[in-house]
């Protein structure tokens, strides 16, 4: 059943590439796709990560990984 879940979740993300390919007027080349793919797909398992290792939900370990990427750009650009 897993499977058909990821399948389905594919699906959509995808479909939402394409949208923003149309209001773009943009065409993107298949490994473009996938890698872009690849990302959601590390990010989420990111997400889940950090919710099941900390006890959380998924939204707030979202905005809890949002975050340390906010504060990693700040640091980056020296601000903090």
């Amino acid at each position: 059943m897993p499977h058909l879940f990821l399948r389905g979740t594919v699906g959509i993300i995808v479909s939402y590439f394409e949208m923003v390919q149309n209001l773009k007027m943009d065409q993107w080349e298949q490994d473009i796709v996938h890698s872009r793919l690849k990302q959601m797909m590390e990010t989420h398992g990111n997400v889940n990560t950090m919710a099941k290792n900390n006890n959380i939900s998924l939204r707030r370990a979202s905005y809890s990984l949002a975050m340390e990427y906010v504060v990693e750009a700040m640091k980056m650009r020296g601000w903090v």
